[in-house]
């Protein structure tokens, strides 16, 4: 899994550097202000798969009990994004996204020809 360190988008402009998808997945220090963009020049769908964790004991899960509705499930973020196009994904509230490290984790159903971004949203 290879860390990325998103670009902050400033009123004037940013450049965004997309770079290759690494096939164990990528990864990225989440604040909840980050945007994913994937670009596809593959010649063929790709779904973009971002993990969900719940900020629990227990960071591996993404079940939360509630008293009033039972057992419920943070479900992961899964975008398909067609051949030719650029999709963007986020942003990610950390308490429901981030990782014990505080990254968010990101995996493709294919790595060939796709590239990704990352944008932090300054204020």
């Amino acid at each position: 899994m290879a860390t990325r360190t998103p670009e902050q988008s400033i009123e004037a402009g940013t450049q965004i550097t997309f770079h290759a998808t690494s096939s164990g997945g990528d990864d990225f220090a989440n604040s909840g202000k980050e945007i994913i963009l994937i670009n596809n020049a593959s010649g063929s769908a790709v779904t973009v798969t971002v993990e969900a964790h719940l900020d629990t004991a227990d960071v591996s899960s993404t079940n939360i009990e509630d008293t009033s509705y039972g057992t419920l499930t943070k479900a992961n973020v899964a975008k398909s994004c067609a051949t030719g196009q650029i999709t963007s994904i986020g942003p990610f509230k950390p308490a429901g996204f981030n990782d014990s490290s505080g990254k968010v984790n990101i995996t493709y159903s294919a790595t060939t020809s796709v590239t990704i971004g990352f944008v932090q949203v300054y204020e």
